[in-house]
């Protein structure tokens, strides 16, 4: 419990929707959750709980905030039960519950990442019973709520099976099968697909985290208990765990900076945690084990003094009260603004770079940014037009047709 408070502190002590990016995409979803039909238990920013507070009738910071926390909590309780050993098994979930990564879903609010762990974990576990028909549930959960998990479990799975069997018609199987469900998710939702390769915002298709190229340097120990596992698989030949499989996969995803490779972090820290779990040597366990204890309270200490809001609650009752106004176009002049703009400008056409359909290239959006032809830019826009300037002000020959109308926004008119 004590474990738990400390690493939830920032939720209670501050509304977390301040601080966490993603927390714009689920805010609108439910707003919006009546109009979007069959595409509301599986579309890009909801989740099939969502329908939960229809019976429960929260505001959304309150309902999305629990979803956060029993995600996580979840997660912890997994790894608990999961370790044989409960002393080591509390150490894990400890370890997970206060790291810097897990502080990280919160700030960045990544709320699928936080629901879609347990069920990774669960896939996993009942992959390694043998309970495939448990497996096929889990993946098939893992479709209606995060796409990232399921191709994590499923390519996991897939994978560590395939390295376990010296029957080539078994592999063939294997391959032909997870293809298969590639094709049909393919199928089914072509847009994801899309999305994923060709999205115009870099930023966006590798997936914003705060630590950046720190990454490695956090996992450091984590990484060593990688290397013994290794190490003494190859000399005492013990058995190969699908958690090791797990990281070595992740940590290619990571090097190759294929898509939405920095979101991959809790999956890959998760992994290592159970990993360091299975060393059999204690000196090791309780080495490694306390050197990540220290990374952790050392750079999540840094991730809470480095916090900075998405938006204030003035912040929040601007954007209420102008776009009510104008009901117009909204323009965010930095991707940073996007998700506030996108949860309370509720009767606006948001647009920002990269996200909610913009069709720009990246290469249109830096002309506009670095004063190249940026009236004709705006003038595509249906009118009125409004720049929403917090994070970053746009100068150049726009500036004369723009007029201030409050704090942050500001009024496009070029006659």
């Amino acid at each position: 419990m004590f474990l738990f408070l400390v690493n939830y502190f920032f939720v209670f002590s501050e509304p977390v929707f301040r601080y966490g990016y993603d927390y714009g995409f689920y805010h609108h979803t439910l707003q919006h959750l009546g109009n979007l039909g069959v595409y509301g238990v599986w579309g890009d920013y909801t989740n099939a709980l969502f329908f939960l507070n229809y019976l429960f009738g929260l505001s959304p910071e309150i309902f999305l905030t629990i979803l956060l926390i029993l995600g996580s909590t979840t997660t912890a309780y997994f790894l608990y039960k999961y370790v044989p050993d409960k002393k080591r098994g509390l150490s894990i979930a400890a370890l997970f519950l206060i790291s810097p990564w897990n502080l990280e879903m919160g700030y960045q609010f990544l709320l699928k990442t936080a629901l879609g762990l347990p069920l990774v974990l669960g896939a996993i576990y009942f992959y390694e019973k043998k309970k495939y028909w448990h497996v096929i549930l889990m993946l098939g959960l893992l479709l209606l709520t995060h796409r990232t998990s399921l191709i994590v479990a499923a390519g996991v799975i897939l994978v560590d099976f395939i390295i376990r069997q010296r029957s080539i018609r078994k592999i063939s199987l294997a391959i032909l099968g997870g293809a298969a469900l590639a094709g049909i998710g393919a199928y089914l939702r072509p847009d994801l697909v899309s999305g994923i390769l060709s999205n115009n915002n870099k930023y966006v298709g590798a997936g914003i985290f705060l630590f950046g190229q720190n990454i490695w340097v956090i996992i450091l120990p984590l990484i060593i208990g990688l290397g013994i596992m290794v190490w003494n698989t190859y000399k005492t030949n013990i058995r190969w765990t699908v958690w090791g499989t797990g990281s070595v996969l992740l940590i290619i995803w990571l090097i190759l900076q294929l898509p939405f490779h920095n979101r991959l972090v809790p999956y890959l820290a998760i992994f290592l945690l159970l990993v360091v779990a299975g060393i059999k040597d204690k000196r090791w366990f309780v080495g490694i084990a306390s050197a990540t204890l220290v990374f952790n309270l050392v750079f999540t200490n840094q991730l809470i003094n480095n916090k900075s809001p998405i938006a204030t609650e003035e912040d929040v009752i601007e954007i209420q009260e102008v776009t009510e106004e104008y009901k117009p176009t909204v323009i965010a002049v930095d991707a940073n603004d996007a998700t506030a703009l996108w949860a309370w400008a509720l009767d606006s056409n948001v647009v920002a770079p990269g996200l909610f359909g913009d069709d720009k290239k990246y290469e249109d959006w830096k002309n506009f940014w670095e004063n190249r032809d940026q009236i004709n830019f705006l003038a595509e826009y249906k009118k009125p037009i409004l720049l929403y300037q917090r994070s970053y002000q746009i100068q150049g020959d726009v500036d004369k047709c723009l007029e201030q109308v409050s704090n942050h926004f500001y009024l496009f008119d070029c006659k």
